[in-house]
């Protein structure tokens, strides 16, 4: 997997994480517990990385390791957001489907 989907984001996220563990500035709980997020975030980014270059039948192991870093509810506000998204072009297109557009007017003929 060189390079990969995702640019092997979860190895630079790894590097980050490994440099803030050596500055004494970076240890207070805070910051410990933002470097616990940071993994579960190279977890998941790891295997949205594998899913897309591996593609394998019926897994979905990274739906786990996504839904470990996301807030409570972010899911359903992601996908209540789409839906308004999908209602507004709907209703765009529902509306310019029964429009009457004005097309060229004929010529008229003088008097």
């Amino acid at each position: 997997m060189s390079g990969g989907a995702l640019n092997q984001a979860h190895l630079q996220v790894r590097d980050t994480i490994e440099r803030m563990s050596r500055y004494r500035s970076f240890n207070p709980p805070l910051i410990r517990a933002f470097t616990e997020h940071l993994k579960l975030v190279a977890e998941a980014l790891e295997s949205l990385e594998w899913e897309a270059w591996e593609r394998p039948k019926g897994g979905s192991g990274w739906e786990a390791s996504v839904r470990a870093v996301l807030a409570p509810g972010a899911e359903l506000d992601s996908a209540v957001a789409l839906a308004k998204e999908a209602q507004a072009d709907l209703a765009r297109a529902l509306a310019e489907a029964y429009t009457p557009h004005a097309g060229p007017k004929p010529e008229e003929k003088p008097k």
